[in-house]
């Protein structure tokens, strides 16, 4: 996957130096040199397989789509179309009918849609048509991106990220000139998303900074105007987005991701992540690493790092503790189909997960959303007696005052941004604690945020109710 990047990066530095002089004939050919060597390289030892693919082949392909778009020669507008064919075919393998990137993961949805997109942009003007089969899909996947994005652009981190780029964005440039927060968030991608409504006609109220860099003369529009009320389901996805007022609820109930084999799936079904005003009150902890520190890259891929159910202290799907398999998940979680109604004054999602079926449990949750207020039933069917714990995660700028810490309905209050109440309750006996829990928003960072934990004993079948209050 490097060896594409640099490909592509190597090409873009050709373009900002052209024409050339005739004293830098040498550094031309050289420069040349190169890129046939990364062509050649990446020919013949691309990612390719006929039992997994990911963004890591899709990298190769547009990577020499880009290097053979700045070669001449003889076959090479033949390579460039067999790339494009390529291309169009990972497009048709790797992104759900929906719109949404099949390895279950926000953040490297975004870097799927980026690379199709710099791909896109070199196909021949004659077949860079936004009616096209693949412009239809590419046009999706900006519309998922905007359907789960806040007003400033910033996409929930669910799954794995890495903070992979093709380009820097005019958003991650702001970030790094305004240093406004201490920790970059590297989902901030609204200026990407607004190039969606240049190139491809999408229905997006973006600020579309990052359009100008692709010839095109664009405002920049900085927030959006938001229905009152807008629900979306990307049923094959499994991801629900609802916006009543000032408050954004997401409901994630993703297979696991690449049909299955996990790879960049975290275990977060039937998570939730919950925006009031803008600013997250339950949030994903996000990925911080991967293969530096194996107990962290497990930490933050485990149930207990989600706002979900964990019973027996056992995992939605077991993933080995070896070091060697940190990209490798069992497939025990089987997802049902999110169910949405409606009615005058709330709106429900529903789903439910088998992961705990080998123990005998079946988890059940279903989120009600009003204006500000959500409720939140969780039912565990099946036998047995089971430990089961609730986890809610916060941002650092939440303080947790726990008012009832213990019996059958706990109570606590939410100071930050907002004043919020949030109660649970069960017919059994339930006991409540915070403690710190590190959030990450880039690659590598983390900042002490807040972990609720809601813990219970109990014969099935178990029934938890959590009831958020946004107070005036």
């Amino acid at each position: 996957m490097e060896a594409a990047l640099r490909g592509i990066s190597l090409c873009l530095l050709l373009e900002l130096l052209s024409p050339f002089t005739a004293e830098d004939q040498e550094w031309l050919q050289g420069a040349t040199k190169s890129l046939w060597e990364h062509l050649l390289f990446i020919e013949a030892h691309n990612e390719f397989s006929y039992f997994t693919r990911s963004n890591h082949y899709l990298s190769n392909i547009v990577g020499l789509l880009h290097i053979s778009s700045s070669l001449d020669g003889p076959g090479m507008e033949d390579r460039r179309k067999r790339y494009r064919e390529l291309v169009a075919a990972e497009m048709e393998h790797q992104v759900r009918q929906d719109g949404f990137d099949y390895e279950a993961s926000t953040g490297y949805h975004f870097f799927v849609t980026q690379m199709f997109t710099s791909a896109w942009l070199l196909w021949p003007v004659e077949e860079r048509n936004p009616a096209t089969k693949f412009a239809e899909r590419l046009k999706k996947m900006y519309e998922a991106l905007d359907a789960t994005a806040d007003q400033k652009g910033r996409i929930p981190q669910v799954g794995d990220c890495d903070d992979g780029r093709v380009e820097l964005l005019t958003d991650d440039l702001k970030q790094l000139v305004e240093r406004t927060d201490k920790i970059r968030n590297s989902m901030r991608v609204g200026s990407w998303i607004g190039l969606g409504q240049k190139l491809l006609a999408a229905d997006l109220e973006r600020d579309a900074g990052d359009a100008v860099w692709y010839g095109f003369k664009t405002g920049a529009v900085y927030g959006r105007t938001l229905p009152a009320r807008c629900s979306r389901v990307f049923a094959e996805s499994g991801i629900a987005t609802t916006r009543c007022g000032d408050l954004d609820v997401l409901f994630f109930a993703m297979p696991n991701g690449i049909g299955g084999k996990g790879s960049h799936t975290h275990d977060d079904k039937l998570s939730v992540i919950v925006r009031f005003k803008g600013n997250e009150l339950f949030c994903d902890r996000g990925t911080y690493g991967y293969s530096r520190d194996a107990g962290l890259r497990n930490a933050y891929r485990a149930t207990g790092a989600h706002n979900t159910l964990t019973i027996d202290g056992e995992e939605q799907n077991r993933f080995s503790l070896d070091s060697s398999q940190l990209f490798r998940m069992s497939d025990d979680a089987h997802v049902s189909r999110i169910e949405h109604w409606e009615d005058q004054s709330s709106v429900h999602f529903s789903s439910s997960h088998d992961g705990y079926k080998r123990l005998g449990a079946i988890h059940h949750r279903e989120v009600a959303v009003e204006d500000r207020e959500i409720v939140i039933d969780d039912s565990v069917t099946g036998s047995g007696e089971h430990s089961i714990e609730a986890a809610w995660h916060l941002p650092p700028c939440w303080q947790v005052i726990i008012a009832e810490s213990s019996g059958r309905k706990l109570e606590c209050l939410l100071e930050g941004p907002e004043r919020v109440r949030v109660t649970f309750s069960a017919d059994t006996w339930l006991q409540l604690d915070c403690a710190p829990a590190m959030i990450s928003r880039c690659y590598g960072a983390a900042e002490a945020g807040t972990r609720l934990r809601i813990k219970a004993s109990s014969g099935l079948p178990f029934k938890l109710s959590t009831h958020i209050l946004f107070r005036d």
